[in-house]
């Protein structure tokens, strides 16, 4: 799917250290996944202590592929099967972004994700994450 390199210099918002090309393409793709199974869950849920938990993973996951994806997708090393995935990956992330999910979980995803990166560039000596 891809001819990068495997040195680990990407920024994947689920992991504290930087990840080879392979690492954050497995991490989108299951991340992607998570974020469906919890947006369905929550969808599914009575209101409750389990249904915002829900909400909170989805938005979560939802916000870390979501960093991480342009990389992907932004990515010269994919090869046509590649490029092939990762479009498919941007259409399933899009239609998840248009789920409406609470906005006070949200906002929390998106401040974790920020947080996350900040972190992560203190770690790595200030480089800006690929």
């Amino acid at each position: 799917l891809h001819h990068a390199d495997p040195a680990p210099r990407h920024f994947a918002p689920w992991r504290p250290d930087p990840r080879p090309f392979d690492g954050l393409w497995h991490g989108v793709y299951s991340h992607l996944a998570l974020a469906d199974w919890w947006l369905h869950h929550a969808r599914a849920l009575p209101p409750g202590p389990a249904r915002e938990r829900a909400w909170a993973e989805h938005a979560r996951r939802r916000e870390q592929v979501g960093a991480a994806l342009p990389v992907l997708v932004g990515s010269d090393a994919l090869t046509p099967a590649g490029r092939t995935v990762a479009e498919g990956m941007v259409t399933a992330y899009t239609r998840l972004t248009r789920a409406e999910v609470p906005a006070d979980h949200l906002a929390r995803a998106v401040a974790y994700v920020a947080t996350t990166r900040a972190l992560w560039l203190q770690r790595q000596g200030g480089t800006r994450p690929s």
